[in-house]
């Protein structure tokens, strides 16, 4: 699995190369900076403008958070092992501690990239590791090669990792046992998928609070029947042999 998108990758920059593809119409990624990212931690204080700033760093946060649970999560579920919602806040405050120290936008826990890393075969945290000093090298040495790769492949090779964590069980079991809950699923990765991740997730939180009211103002009532020669009830509507009494609720 780990060859399948390394080979994909360096065989149409071969071919974008030798057949100069870009200039018969096919997007490529064009220019890519070089080098690493300057060290800026001395310009950290003072903040200007914090009070105007405190909404959009808050929600950054959350939605962040949100998003890195929701795909470990996830992960966690396929691989069958634990998940502690703890460390990988701790994680996240790491990673955007030591990343705001060169300059870097707020990260998180993204669901194409973690998606395909998974695809590729890694199965511990030292991927992360490995991922990050070959992109150090690239950035370093061959981003004149990775300026030759087509969008379009780039975003194969997501798109099949993420189709790869695409839970159609999950689906499936939601509509047998409850329609609603099924509805929230599949608006929230219809939302997620085509309208963003911040979209998606406040749309499933909407819905999923609609739903509780709803059934909090229409709780499930059912007529309880004695299974014959038993001192079991059952509801009359799936046991419709079911003894009942008149004036017995």
């Amino acid at each position: 699995r780990a060859m399948g998108p390394l080979t994909v990758t360096a065989i149409t920059i071969i071919f974008t190369w030798i057949f100069s593809l870009d200039e018969k119409g096919i997007p490529i990624v064009k220019k890519i900076p070089q080098g690493l990212p300057n060290f800026t931690a001395n310009i950290w204080v003072p903040i200007d403008d914090i009070g105007s700033l405190t909404t959009t760093v808050i929600s950054i946060a959350v939605v962040g958070f949100m998003e890195s649970i929701a795909i470990a999560k996830q992960l966690a579920s396929v691989h069958k092992y634990e998940l502690d919602s703890s460390l990988e806040l701790i994680g996240l405050g790491m990673a955007n501690f030591m990343g705001a120290m060169f300059g870097s936008y707020p990260v998180t826990g993204s669901f194409s990239r973690s998606a395909v890393n998974n695809a590729s075969g890694a199965q511990s945290g030292i991927s992360g590791v490995v991922t990050a000093t070959i992109v150090a090298a690239t950035l370093l040495l061959l981003t004149s090669v990775f300026e030759q790769m087509p969008l379009s492949v780039l975003a194969a090779i997501v798109i099949s990792g993420v189709f790869g964590l695409l839970d159609y069980p999950e689906a499936i079991y939601l509509w047998k046992v409850h329609k609603f809950d099924f509805a929230v699923w599949l608006i929230a990765c219809l939302f997620t998928m085509f309208l963003g991740v911040e979209i998606g997730l406040a749309t499933a939180v909407g819905v999923s609070i609609l739903m509780v009211i709803y059934e909090s103002a229409y709780p499930h009532t059912a007529v309880l029947g004695r299974l014959k020669g038993t001192t079991v009830y059952r509801n009359v509507k799936q046991y419709p042999n079911a003894e009942q009494y008149d004036g017995i609720l």
